[in-house]
């Protein structure tokens, strides 16, 4: 259950923050995932942290050691593109259950 709540939450921040960057840079930048996910290792050292499907696309979320990420679209040809990217990227505590919250 904390995985899939992590997931979703980078997932929303990662399409969340492609709404919000100058129109220039939603150009997305697309290849072979490989050689994608090769090139943010080597200069980012950002690993794959999170997947999830939506429709017919994987959306795959890296992130670095110093807070880096990168939110990727992946074809199921292998192609994949760059949709958005940021910093301070950081996994949260899951919340509470419902039923453990404080009354008001």
């Amino acid at each position: 259950m904390p995985k899939r709540i992590i997931a979703v939450l980078t997932i929303v921040a990662a399409l969340g923050a492609a709404f919000f960057v100058p129109a220039q840079a939603q150009v997305p930048r697309c290849g072979e995932r490989a050689s994608i996910v090769t090139m943010l290792n080597s200069t980012h050292g950002e690993v794959p942290v999170t997947r999830a499907l939506m429709g017919p696309v994987v959306i795959e979320t890296l992130a670095g050691p110093l807070g880096s990420w990168t939110a990727l679209r992946v074809h199921a040809d292998g192609s994949a593109c760059i949709i958005a990217f940021g910093e301070a990227f950081r996994v949260l505590e899951p919340a509470p259950a419902s039923n453990d919250l404080p009354s008001s």
